[in-house]
């Protein structure tokens, strides 16, 4: 599990984010330590997991894999992944067969969840690299690039969006490949589209520390029950907010 540096929630409720805020969502937003994952050896396979619900279990996983071909190539692919069925990824619905599906890579302030692009599967690809032969395929690369991956929790109440901010970088001779996870968020509300890079304002420190608290305790929280644990620190801050 990946120890957390620093949350913010942030719900947008007037009075509470300044005056003319509109009451439009909250933001659980995760600032990690680096996820780093490299493999520089001809073949091997390395990962790194997300810890969303902080229950010692990841509920998204990065994969990285390298492999040899009988013709003398090498085959790098990268795959984001859920690891229960409740948990998916956005992928590119012109892409793939039934069983390959590309992630989709999001530029900042894109809109994650809206009809036009909500297209998830538990899993998706977020390239496939071919050398020496140079064949390249997926919207990561080839070129190092950073983009925000779409990612997507549902339950009975719906899904709630989020986003991955990653660096895919294959290196000057694409000999050796890494991949950085920054930081991730999603959007408390269900059915609530989320900007690509969206991340809350703190200006609430002693409301949104104890919102924090409540959210992460010590007790593990079962995934069947992650709507009402979202729901939970917005009935913290309204108590705060409004009683004290």
């Amino acid at each position: 599990m990946v120890p957390i540096r620093r949350c913010y929630l942030c719900c947008l409720l007037g009075g509470l984010c300044g005056p003319g805020t509109t009451a439009t969502g909250a933001i659980l937003y995760f600032d990690v330590p680096d996820i780093v994952l490299t493999i520089s050896e001809p073949t091997g396979q390395v990962t790194g997991g997300i810890d969303f619900l902080l229950d010692g279990s990841d509920e998204f996983l990065l994969t990285l894999t390298k492999m040899g071909l009988p013709t003398g190539d090498t085959v790098t692919t990268l795959t984001l992944g859920g690891t229960f069925p409740m948990a998916s990824v956005f992928v590119r619905p012109d892409a793939g067969g039934p069983s390959i599906h590309q992630l989709t890579r999001f530029q900042s302030g894109d809109l994650l969840g809206t009809p036009a692009n909500d297209v998830r599967r538990n899993e998706g690809r977020a390239f496939e690299m071919v050398t020496p032969s140079g064949s390249y395929t997926g919207d990561w690369g080839p070129e190092a690039v950073v983009g925000f991956a779409g990612l997507a929790i549902d339950g009975f109440a719906g899904p709630n969006f989020g986003w991955a901010r990653m660096l895919v970088d294959h290196g000057i001779d694409q000999s050796t490949t890494s991949i950085v996870l920054y930081d991730f968020a999603f959007e408390g509300f269900p059915f609530t589209p989320i900007p690509a890079g969206a991340v809350p304002e703190p200006s609430a420190d002693i409301p949104l520390i104890l919102a924090c608290m409540a959210f992460f305790g010590p007790t593990a929280t079962p995934k069947k029950q992650l709507r009402s644990a979202l729901r939970e620190p917005l009935r913290l801050l309204d108590t705060i907010v409004n009683h004290v």
